[in-house]
C-alpha cells in the first residue's frame, strides 16, 4: 500500500468544510473592518498596561 493513499484516508487528517456562512463572513469587508479595529484596540490596550507597569 502506498504510503500517500493511506495518509489521505486516515480520519486524523480530516479538515471539515467551511459553511455558506463562514465563507461569507471570510470575504465581508464590513466584518473584517470591524475585526481588525477591535484587534488592535485590544493590542493598544495590551501595550499600555505593559509600559504602565514598567513607569511605576
Amino acid at each position: 500500500m502506498d504510503h500517500k493513499s493511506s495518509i489521505a484516508k486516515d480520519p486524523e487528517y480530516f479538515v471539515t468544510k467551511p459553511t455558506a456562512f463562514t465563507q461569507f463572513m471570510r470575504t465581508f469587508i464590513p466584518w473584517q473592518l470591524l475585526r481588525f479595529i477591535v484587534f488592535n484596540l485590544k493590542m493598544i490596550r495590551m501595550i499600555g498596561l505593559s509600559h504602565a507597569k514598567k513607569l511605576d
